[in-house]
């Protein structure tokens, strides 16, 4: 709840927050369907079609008793595998076009069914002509105009199909891009809300080390180093989207108070405790160290006298409840922490690293203790490993 977190936090968010792999998922410069999916999608779309026009065309004749069922049926079989082969085949190209527009494909698409239509018209024409009688028959162009007529149809039916799924794929890349975009967005700002260095921390540890090492009492300064690293190291571990042990989460807590332990001496009294079943609870790492340095901001730097800060933690109504508290001087310097806006950034940074990863199911409570004192409770649901 402090204006700021602890400088091991800038320090790890420094390291995670420049890795290059976090911005991964915003770089689609591949598609999200893969191929086979793709290949499938293009010969239904080609062979379904083309097969079932062949198939209601057959079925017509024999409905009729066409004499010429068997000649009919040749010519636009073939006919249809050479266009179902085409539509594949212009697919395929057209799928690795790179990176079209809508427009685009509409031009792509309107070449396509001109130019196959055509083709698969003079074929048509060209099968016809050479098993129909000499006498009597019609014009060639005449035969290729009418083929034209009844092919543009199916290729146009085939190109508004290929350009549905083409607009289905971009809409679902879009909304992968958007989730994935959404999820690096969040990943960051729950790095910038854990790392948020707070220099005071630093300097005021290298302060209490200095006069340790001055009065020459070397072997609370090597503990003090000692604690430090222990902190840092732990700090670095992390990511930001890390849940952790409570267990291990407790002892970092404990690892900073006993930091702080040596600035302020015997006026800082400090417990932690876990129920042995909620040890190994999962919890967002580092998430009560803004709610542990408020308490030795607000409570135990502005005073002289002795005070308690606790961390307890607890199962009710099925949920995991983590409770910092701590014995500050009274009701006004509980009211202050509540008007500092240093204090509401810390605030805000615990409340938006537990509505990021939970949503409605976690929350930060604050209250003043009468007569005196602080207390800050975190909810989330309890998640046992």
């Amino acid at each position: 709840m402090s204006g700021g977190k602890s400088l091991t936090n800038g320090l790890g968010g420094a390291a995670q927050m420049v890795h290059p792999t976090a911005v991964e998922g915003l770089l689609l410069t591949q598609p999200l369907l893969n191929a086979p999916s793709r290949t499938r999608q293009a010969l239904v779309s080609a062979f379904g079609l083309w097969g079932l026009a062949l198939l209601i065309v057959v079925a017509n004749s024999v409905i009729e008793h066409d004499p010429h069922l068997a000649a009919v049926a040749n010519r636009l079989g073939w006919t249809c595998v050479e266009a179902a082969v085409l539509c594949f085949a212009a697919d395929q190209a057209w799928s690795r076009w790179p990176a079209p527009t809508v427009r685009v494909d509409w031009a792509i698409a309107s070449v396509i069914v001109i130019l196959g239509s055509l083709q698969s018209a003079v074929l048509a024409s060209a099968f016809y002509m050479a098993s129909a009688p000499k006498a009597g028959a019609p014009p060639l162009a005449s035969v290729v105009l009418r083929n034209f007529g009844f092919v543009v149809w199916l290729y146009v039916a085939w190109a508004g199909v290929r350009l549905s799924l083409a607009l289905g794929r971009r809409l679902h890349e879009q909304e992968v891009r958007t989730a994935r975009a959404a999820a690096a967005a969040l990943q960051a700002q729950n790095a910038m809300l854990r790392y948020q260095i707070n220099p005071h921390f630093l300097f005021n540890t290298l302060n209490a080390l200095a006069t340790l090492i001055l009065d020459r009492r070397n072997e609370v300064a090597e503990r003090l180093v000692i604690a430090v690293g222990g902190f840092l190291r732990f700090s670095l571990e992390q990511g930001p989207q890390d849940r952790i042990p409570l267990a291990a989460e407790i002892a970092a807590q404990d690892l900073y108070l006993g930091i702080e332990r040596v600035r302020f001496g015997d006026r800082l009294v400090f417990s932690v405790g876990t129920p042995e079943r909620l040890a190994g609870a999962r919890v967002p790492s580092m998430i009560l160290q803004p709610l542990v340095e408020n308490a030795i901001k607000y409570a135990v730097a502005p005073t002289t006298a002795l005070v308690r800060v606790s961390i307890t933690s607890a199962e009710v109504a099925g949920r995991l409840q983590i409770t910092v508290e701590d014995t500050g001087s009274g009701v006004d310097a509980a009211a202050s922490r509540q008007a500092t806006p240093g204090l509401g950034v810390g605030l805000g940074n615990v409340r938006a690293r537990l509505g990021n990863l939970y949503g409605d199911r976690a929350e930060l409570v604050c209250e003043r203790i009468q007569p005196q004192g602080f207390r800050a409770r975190v909810i989330m649901p309890l998640e046992l490993t």
